[in-house]
């Protein structure tokens, strides 16, 4: 096993406040994330909803990747979690993917890879499950998604 992907999607900050985060979460994932990387594996950590209240706090847990949602501002992301914490996700499962064109999820694509600008420290995918209804060419479309 390469490492472990830890989901948790009642730590929302749609949820529970910054201060709830930090009181009765970040302490058990800052633990699990030391246990996961002390064996020498990757620790990634998915947050469902608007996790930009609680960016500082992921920073000091510092888990290898931190996936977002695409209510989370991928400057802002990047402005906190660049050069710590690897970024994934930010296209957004419920909108163009799931019911678009490949050219709208191109486009959205091409937004991300924007937003978040040079310097690497992104991973360009879903900003949270994939839903088992999307068009075959959407996935597609993504998949096969290469940055101008």
């Amino acid at each position: 096993i390469l490492g472990a992907n830890l989901s948790d999607p009642v730590a929302s900050g749609d949820m529970i406040s910054p201060d709830t985060f930090r009181k009765f979460v970040a302490p058990f994932l800052k633990d699990l994330i030391d246990r996961i990387k002390a064996k020498g594996k990757y620790a990634m950590i998915h947050i469902c909803g608007n996790t930009t209240g609680i960016l500082e706090d992921i920073a000091d847990i510092g888990p290898n990747c931190f996936s977002i949602e695409s209510k989370v501002d991928l400057r802002t992301a990047k402005a906190i979690l660049g050069g710590k914490v690897c970024v994934a996700g930010n296209v957004s499962p419920t909108g163009a993917f799931l019911s678009g064109t490949p050219k709208e999820i191109i486009a959205e694509a091409e937004a991300c890879v924007e937003s978040w600008g040079k310097g690497g420290g992104y991973i360009l995918t879903l900003g949270c499950d994939f839903p088992k209804t999307v068009p075959l060419e959407n996935a597609m479309a993504l998949m096969s998604f290469k940055e101008k």
